[in-house]
């Protein structure tokens, strides 16, 4: 018998947790220093984390996988 996915630890339990991740994929990637926040989203049935960052040129919303706590996409949208 297998565990479920509620019984399983996840390495990204709380927002706190995805947001300091994906707020460091982001320095990494793009080297800015100025990055806000916009919006957390826990997807229950796939257990993955969406957070809604933007920088000053454009905005991104990154999937997180919280199992894992490893990188999915993220969905570039630019400022216009």
């Amino acid at each position: 018998m297998n565990p479920g996915i509620g019984i399983i630890k996840h390495k990204l339990e709380q927002d706190k947790d995805a947001i300091a991740l994906a707020i460091s994929i982001m320095i990494k990637k793009y080297n800015k220093s100025r990055i806000n926040v916009l919006e957390t989203k826990y997807d229950y049935n796939s257990g993955e984390w969406y957070v809604a960052l933007s920088i000053p040129d454009k905005k991104m919303i990154v999937r997180l996988n919280s199992l894992d706590g490893k990188l999915l996409g993220i969905n570039e949208i630019s400022n216009s």
